[in-house]
């Protein structure tokens, strides 16, 4: 028998909910049109901000889909770096 322990809990923001929508609008301005973007997975200890800050998280990816995440030709599109620095300035502009 395994035992497995640690770990952590699985989180979802609605995108109903304020602040992601916010986050939606500011995205849109920066990239001048909508974005969508599925659900992701991984494994992130974002329930962490849920319980002890009592703030929902949300995540923006900018990398490109064939980036090979964590291998040693690790890569992001040249593109998908400007365009994220241009995304994360207008998140960071958005008003409390």
């Amino acid at each position: 028998m395994v035992v497995r322990s640690g770990g952590y809990n699985a989180q979802k923001t609605s995108m109903q909910h304020p602040l992601a929508q916010k986050v939606v609008d500011a995205v849109t301005a920066a990239q001048g049109k909508v974005v969508l973007t599925p659900t992701l997975g991984g494994s992130l200890p974002l329930f962490v901000f849920e319980q002890y800050l009592k703030t929902p998280p949300i995540t923006v990816p900018i990398a490109n889909h064939d980036n090979n995440q964590h291998a040693e030709n690790e890569n992001i599109r040249l593109k998908n770096l400007f365009d994220g620095i241009v995304t994360f300035a207008s998140i960071m502009l958005l008003p409390k």
